[in-house]
């Protein structure tokens, strides 16, 4: 099940670690909402005094656009790009973000599979040791998320246009670029990592929710023969050298 937030200090989190200090990257996630346009705060990685890292927000604008802002370590805003579609129709829209953190690099905001927007760095950018959150953020001035989310991951490296198009079309990351996937929270039955050992937190009330469709790996089908086809297998084998099991 996908996971909703009631719109207050309502947050999952998942603790810092060098794993996800990557210079490129590529980060995904399924979220649906209606809620009215606030700068409202759907995910990020930035500290609480100088927002430095990255947040993925929609716009308190007309237009209610997706936007992401990038920020250095002191503060300075080095990247604000934001998209044109609307996504508080209260549907699932799947939202990756390719970014960057040289200067002069390139960050782009995809929307249920299309690229929607991107621009340039003005300056370099880093993380510093900050956690990632859901939901809410750890300074009050980003409105919290009254809606959903799910599928959420983070990749190394900058997944190609066909790549996102696939996560889009509902397949699940253990499916596309799998051995680039840092971390992968289905939030199917559980927030824990199906890939490595950065599992989320709950803080608040975070309650169950309908899940989008996706599709997922098949299991791996094994056959157990049966005794007798043990029997006949060893004895059609050792024929050539006149030993016989019955």
């Amino acid at each position: 099940m996908a996971q909703k937030f009631g719109g207050g200090t309502d947050y999952l989190e998942v603790a810092s670690h060098t794993d996800f200090d990557l210079s490129e990257g590529t980060i995904s996630m399924w979220s649906k909402t209606s809620q009215s346009p606030a700068n409202i705060f759907l995910n990020g990685r930035l500290d609480s005094a100088t927002r430095d890292g990255f947040v993925l927000f929609i716009k308190n604008d007309a237009n209610e656009s997706l936007a992401c802002q990038v920020a250095d370590s002191g503060g300075v805003i080095n990247n604000l790009i934001s998209t044109t579609p609307d996504i508080l129709d209260g549907a699932w829209h799947h939202i990756a973000l390719q970014f960057r953190q040289a200067n002069g690099a390139e960050c782009a905001v995809y929307v249920d599979g299309t690229q929607s927007t991107s621009g340039t760095n003005s300056a370099a950018w880093t993380f510093d040791s900050q956690t990632l959150r859901w939901g809410d953020a750890p300074d009050t001035f980003w409105a919290s998320h009254a809606g959903d989310i799910a599928e959420a991951a983070w990749y190394t490296g900058i997944l190609t246009v066909a790549e996102i198009k696939s996560l889009s079309n509902n397949y699940s990351p253990l499916l596309v670029r799998p051995e680039n996937l840092i971390s992968y929270w289905d939030i199917v039955r559980g927030i824990n990592d199906r890939v490595s050992a950065h599992n989320m937190t709950i803080t608040g009330t975070v309650t169950a929710s309908s899940h989008p469709s996706t599709i997922y790996p098949a299991p791996p089908f094994i056959s157990y023969p049966s005794a007798a086809d043990v029997a006949l297998q060893i004895q059609i084998t050792a024929d050539a050298s006149y030993i016989k099991i019955a």
